[in-house]
Order: C-alpha cells, then structure tokens, then sequence
C-alpha cells in the first residue's frame, strides 16, 4: 500500500507540475498533436525491449533443461518489472520471478542463477558501455550535464558493486558457508528456525545447485554472449523510447545519438534510487537531464510521457498479465 501511494503521489505532483505550466487545453492540445507514428515507435520499443528480456529466459531454460514457451517467459518478464516497480530498491521483481517459475517446477537454484546471470550480465554492460557513450558524446554531454557528472559515477559505482556482490556470493563459497551459517543459527536462537541442521543443508543444497547452474553457464561463451546480447539490446530499446518521445514532439536539432546518450546517463544515474520504481529521481532526473533539449514548456508533459512508456506501462501490463495468469489457471482446475 505505501508502495502505491508512493506512485500515486509522484504521478499527481508530475501532474500537478504540467498544469502549472499549461492550461488544460494546451496539454490537450499538445497531447493531439503528438506524432502517432512516433508514438507507436515509441510503443515498438517498448515490446522490444519486455521481448529481449523474455528471450534471454527463454534460451536460459531451454539450454538449462527446463524449457518454458516464449508467452510464459514474456508474463516473467512483466511480472517481474511489475513487482520491481512497486518495491522499495527494485527489489521485489527477482525474488517473485523465481517464486513463480518455481511453481513450473523449475528448482529454485537454476531460476536463482537464471535472473542472477541476467542481472550480472546486463549490469556488467552498462559498467562498460556507459563511458564508452560518454567518451564519445564527451563535448556534448559536459555541457548537457554540467553539474550532474556526479550522478552518474555514483551510478556507475553502485551498478559495479552490484556486480561484484553477486560475484562474491558465486565464486567465494567458504565466505557464503559462514554467513548462511551465522544467519541459520541465529534464526535458530530467536526461534524462528526450529531445526538448524536440517535448515542448513537446505540452504546449502540451494547454494550447490545456484553456483553449479551459474559456472555451468560461465563455461559456455556462446551462453554468455547471447545473455549479453539479449539483456544490452533489452536495456537499449528502454533508452530509446526518449528518442521517439522527442521526434513525437516534432522537436529537432539534437541528434538521436546525444538523445541516446542522455537517456543511458538518466538510467544511471536515477536507477539507485530506493523508491519504488526510483520515484522521483526519475521525474526530476529528466527534467534535469532533458533541460535545454525540450523547450520549457513542453518538458513537463514529455516527461509524463516518457515516464508512461518507462514504468507506467510496466505497472498496468504487468497487472493486466498476472490477472489474465490468475484467470486462467483457475479455469484449469
């Protein structure tokens, strides 16, 4: 509940900022003459971008021993960008994925190491493309972001810890024992674990399973790279979406390349945020990040658009598929 009052409250102030700008016959107005093939360019890559996340479960199941059809793999996808969307930290979307996937039989190991994999690889890229894309864009991004440089290392440095975290848990397994093992007997003390030993090797089993399933990948580069692929082609369409919100405007003048490469810089630098669905950072990010680039009026209410393709979206499939999902699993029983 405080999660939805959370996307409620920044939606009304988002709101609220566009009419104190505009009357409502202006927003109208502007909202008619957006450019409809543009806006459905805009919708195109947002289907790209749910269809490469779904593809890399796809092939990860699939070459893992545990197929799923590609309309099972595209509900994961909404599921988990729903429930990342409206937990604090974009932390609730893995955990649920492999909840569900569980219920399909898959062992909580290998799904464990299926979004594990996707989340190293995909945060991995944007460690490495996102100095490439300020290297080259360099004159035109210090100047775009002068003053907001700090945004984005403080980005860059959470997404390699990220990184690293996941690395640690794969590879140090002496360290992992003892922490499952402090953790397990401290369960047991305040009770909330009644048999530690058989406690602990369920959890061990899990680690065995997870670390077995990620080095099994690791060993395969045509896994790695096709993971790679799908998860930075994923990530691109997502950025993208701004280019097609600024031609639907029939604004001109900057390039879809520097358009591109303030939209990865926002990603990076609001993505930290521990707001559900990094509320807020995201609004004023783009007002801060887009300043110059949208005229002044205008910038509120492209914002709101380019918010409804980047997480509004999300949050309404995401409910519309885990419904639909519901629906008719009860009409199978």
């Amino acid at each position: 509940m405080g999660s939805l009052l959370i996307v409620l409250l920044m939606l009304g102030i988002t709101i609220g900022i566009i009419f104190s700008n505009n009357d409502l016959e202006t927003v109208a107005r502007t909202l008619a003459s957006l450019h409809p093939g543009w806006m459905l360019a805009a919708l195109g890559c947002w289907c790209l971008f749910i269809l490469f996340d779904a593809w890399s479960f796809w092939a990860y199941f699939r070459r893992h021993g545990h197929p799923i059809s590609m309309a099972y793999a595209c509900y994961v996808s909404l599921m988990g960008w729903f429930y990342s969307g409206i937990t604090p930290g974009s932390s609730g979307g893995q955990p649920m994925q492999v909840y569900h996937l569980s219920k399909r039989q898959i062992p909580v190991g290998v799904s464990t190491s299926a979004v594990s994999i996707k989340f190293v690889l995909g945060q991995t890229a944007t460690v490495v493309l996102v100095p490439i894309i300020w290297l080259l864009n360099r004159p035109f991004l210090s100047q775009q972001l002068s003053g907001l440089g700090w945004l984005v290392v403080i980005g860059w440095v959470v997404h390699l810890a990220g990184v690293l975290a996941v690395l640690l848990v794969t590879f140090c397994t002496p360290l992992v024992q003892k922490v499952t093992g402090f953790l397990v007997r401290m369960g047991g003390k305040l009770r909330l674990i009644h048999d530690e030993q058989a406690a602990l090797e369920k959890v061990q089993h899990f680690i065995d399973h997870y670390q077995t399933n990620v080095k099994l990948a690791g060993r395969s580069p045509a896994e790695i790279a096709l993971q790679t692929l799908l998860t930075t082609l994923s990530l691109f369409f997502l950025q993208a979406i701004a280019v097609c919100i600024y031609c639907a405007f029939g604004l001109s003048g900057t390039s879809w390349w520097n358009l591109l490469a303030v939209a990865y810089m926002l990603y990076l630098g609001a993505s930290y945020n521990p707001l559900p669905g990094a509320s807020g950072a995201q609004e004023g990010g783009f007002l801060l990040f887009f300043r110059g680039i949208f005229p002044a009026g205008t910038i509120s209410l492209a914002m709101l658009v380019w918010r409804f393709f980047t997480y509004y979206l999300q949050l309404i499939l995401g409910a519309a598929a885990m419904l639909g999902h519901t629906l008719c699993s009860k009409e199978k029983q």
